[in-house]
C-alpha cells in the first residue's frame, strides 16, 4: 500500500514497507564500501608516513655516523701528533738524559698505538675496550684523570700568564708631554 506526503521542501515520496529491507542493505553496502575506502586511503596515508620517517631517520644516522667518524679520525690524527711531539721530546733528551728519552719513547709508541686503534676501530668496540679497561684498572684510569686534569690546568695557566704578558708590553707609540 503506497502512501504520499509532503515534506517540508513540498515534494512528494512515497513509502513502501516492502523497499525497506532492500534501501537498508544498499545503505549497509554502501557504508561498508566508504569504510574500506577510507580505511585503504588512511592505510596507504600512513604507510607513506611511516616510509618516510624511516627514510629521515636513516639519514640522520648516516649523518650521525659520518660525523662520529670524522671526528673519530681528528681525534686519531691528534694522538699520531701527540706522539711525534713525544719523540722530538726524547731526541731532546737523548744527549742529556738517555734513560728518560728511553721512557719517553716508550710512552710515545704507546699514544701511537693507541692512535692507530681509534682509527682502526668503531666507536662501539672503542666503548667496549674503554669500559674492560676501566673495570680491570681503575686506579690507573683515576690516576691518567687526575695526570690529565693537572696537565690541562697547567696549560690554561700557561696560555693565560702569556695573553697577558702580552698585553703588558709597552706600545712603540708614546706621547712626550713636554719636550
Amino acid at each position: 500500500m503506497d502512501h504520499q506526503y509532503s515534506s517540508n521542501t513540498g515534494r512528494t515520496a512515497s513509502r513502501t514497507p516492502e523497499k525497506a529491507p532492500e534501501a537498508m542493505d544498499n545503505l549497509s553496502k554502501s557504508a561498508a564500501d566508504l569504510k574500506a575506502g577510507v580505511t585503504a586511503a588512511a592505510t596507504e596515508q600512513f604507510t607513506k608516513a611511516k616510509a618516510a620517517a624511516e627514510e629521515l631517520k636513516d639519514q640522520a644516522t648516516e649523518k650521525l655516523q659520518s660525523t662520529i667518524s670524522d671526528q673519530k679520525n681528528v681525534g686519531a690524527e691528534l694522538l699520531h701528533a701527540i706522539a711525534d711531539s713525544m719523540n722530538g721530546a726524547a731526541r731532546e733528551f737523548d744527549s742529556s738524559i738517555p734513560q728518560i728519552a728511553g721512557y719517553i719513547r716508550r710512552t710515545a709508541e704507546q699514544v701511537d698505538g693507541l692512535s692507530s686503534t681509534v682509527r682502526d676501530k668503531d666507536l662501539r668496540e672503542l666503548y667496549a675496550q674503554a669500559e674492560g679497561f676501566a673495570r680491570k684498572q681503575p686506579a690507573l684510569v683515576f690516576g691518567g684523570a687526575v695526570i690529565l686534569g693537572f696537565a690541562a690546568l697547567r696549560f690554561l695557566k700557561s696560555t693565560r700568564g702569556q695573553t697577558a704578558s702580552t698585553n703588558d708590553r709597552p706600545t712603540s707609540h708614546t706621547t712626550s708631554g713636554a719636550a
